[in-house]
């Protein structure tokens, strides 16, 4: 794993002290191998504070870089950045900085009405929903007397219902459960899935 990243990409091993989970982990030192950067230190915690200053001591010295060069500091109140982190100047107070001005265009003072129709979803009745689903099943059963009469023999008349059965309920399984159920429910359906699975190779004689 560590061969086929690529040279300059950094690890840290935060299981370091334990052992490690990367086999060219050394506790408690930071050292490259095969281009990489392996950090294996054993006391991040204790490192935060050094690193937190170091963050904020870093931000702060750009911060005056940014107000001017080695031998032109000033305050300019006009810089947005310089005028929001003054508090003070000559013994005047400066806080809170003034309301920056919104940069966006005026809006227009008056806009014109649009009258939009608004469309009413109708929701399809329960009667025609369960009518649409009573069809289509009474349908689905019509065709087993064709099957039967189409059918080589009987096995294989058996072994398509079967088939047939379970796709209806494992659609019914899943399609009636709430979404954020799906998850739970993958372990019900799985142990169905292979129920019925093992059905089939019963059927199969195996």
């Amino acid at each position: 794993m560590i061969r086929s990243m690529r040279p300059g990409s950094v690890v840290v091993d935060l299981a370091a002290e334990a052992g490690g989970n990367i086999e060219t982990t050394k506790a408690g030192q930071c050292y490259t191998k095969h281009g990489v950067v392996h950090i294996g230190y054993v006391d991040l915690p204790s490192r935060l504070a050094t690193q937190s200053s170091t963050l904020y001591a870093n931000n702060i010295s750009k911060l005056l870089l940014y107000m001017g060069e080695k031998d032109s500091f000033k305050l300019n109140l006009e810089d947005e950045v310089v005028r929001g982190a003054t508090v003070l100047h000559n013994g005047k107070l400066m806080w809170p900085p003034p309301v920056m001005v919104d940069p966006s265009p005026p809006k227009q003072a008056a806009k014109e009405k649009v009258t939009e129709t608004a469309v009413v979803a109708v929701e399809p009745s329960p009667f025609a929903k369960t009518a649409r689903s009573a069809a289509a099943i009474t349908a689905g059963l019509g065709t087993l007397p064709v099957l039967g009469v189409v059918s080589p023999n009987l096995d294989f008349a058996a072994m398509t219902t079967t088939f047939a059965l379970a796709g209806i309920v494992g659609y019914h399984t899943v399609w009636g459960v709430t979404p954020a159920l799906h998850s739970p429910l993958m372990s019900v359906t799985n142990a169905i899935s292979g129920t019925t699975a093992a059905g089939a190779l019963c059927l199969m004689g195996g």
